[in-house]
């Protein structure tokens, strides 16, 4: 026999519930001192040219494209458009000091960083947060293709056109800098099964975002691309956990991982179908929000066309 199946199915109903469970009004940012209402630019990095990284992350893309029968290079520039969404939340969050980093790998500068990061105290900073400067410096999100946010060095680090992992990992800063404790929340919540809270939250912001924003775009593109991962990663985070609890052999932890993906993606689909219902009828029965309108001063969206708001990678 397996395992037992309603352990693992109380598991898998925990996650669907936990990432069903958004919040329906939002909390913009609010980190600016008292009096100062400028908005300074994003600090922003361009990566130059690195003839070995990028052939690694050729290598790391050949698989991709042999399963998927493409020629065609996964989209690693940032484009205008992506870049522009991702501005407007961090100007809208008042995450205008964020560090980016865009297709850029700097060990020496991320080591820097991390012993000048005053939010978070020295011995998160040396402990959990040098290793997450291990990973950084052995596995280079550039060759990987990966975007991810490091509190330990407040650095957002750009690899790859996806506007929504963006805007979830830009949440994910928004939540850790409004913790009381944001070392011990960012340690924690980074141990497998439990990265799945810091996950679920930054999901939540995003779709309350985009409602805040009366971005239907957003919000749907986040009930189809952002749900399925939550719940996948959620249940593959937690399958050491249930075959120690529970007794489930090795290999029920790639199953769960899949069984989370279809149960989040069934979860996405019928959140997006029950919001296409309210909206309808919020059309039907009053004059529908501007886009950008939901809050004071709104800044304009550019079109695709429109230069990035960070200028161009050289």
């Amino acid at each position: 026999m397996i395992a037992r199946p309603r352990p693992i199915a109380i598991v898998a109903f925990a996650l669907v519930y936990a990432a069903g469970c958004m919040p329906q009004s939002y909390n913009y940012g609010r980190f600016r001192e008292p009096g100062n209402a400028e908005r300074p630019p994003n600090d922003v990095v361009f990566g130059e040219p690195d003839s070995k990284l990028d052939a690694l992350a050729k290598v790391v893309e050949t698989p991709g494209r042999i399963l998927h029968l493409s020629t065609e290079t996964p989209s690693r520039e940032l484009t205008p458009e992506t870049a522009e969404r991702l501005n407007n939340y961090l100007q809208r969050n008042e995450l205008d000091d964020l560090h980016i980093e865009i297709r850029h790998h700097d060990p020496a500068g991320q080591w820097r960083r991390l012993r000048q990061n005053s939010r978070i105290s020295p011995l998160w900073r040396y402990t959990a947060g040098a290793m997450s400067l291990i990973g950084y410096t052995l596995f280079p999100g550039r060759v990987w293709g990966t975007n991810c946010y490091n509190p330990y060095t407040d650095s957002l680090s750009i690899n790859s056109n996806r506007p929504l992992e963006l805007l979830q990992q830009s949440a994910v800063a928004k939540e850790i800098r409004r913790k009381r404790w944001p070392g011990p929340y960012a340690a924690f919540t980074s141990l497998p099964g439990l990265a799945l809270i810091r996950q679920t939250e930054a999901t939540g912001d995003v779709v309350a975002y985009a409602r805040a924003e009366n971005d239907w775009e957003t919000e749907k593109q986040a009930y189809r691309e952002l749900y399925p991962r939550l719940v996948s990663q959620g249940t593959f985070g937690i399958g050491p956990t249930v075959s120690v609890a529970f007794g489930v052999v090795w290999w029920v932890r790639p199953i769960l991982s899949l069984g989370g993906a279809v149960l989040g993606r069934s979860l996405g689909y019928v959140m997006e179908k029950r919001r296409e219902r309210e909206r309808s009828k919020d059309l039907e029965s009053s004059t529908p929000v501007p886009r950008g309108q939901a809050i004071t001063s709104p800044t304009p969206v550019r079109s695709a066309s429109s230069p990035s708001p960070w200028g161009n990678s050289p």
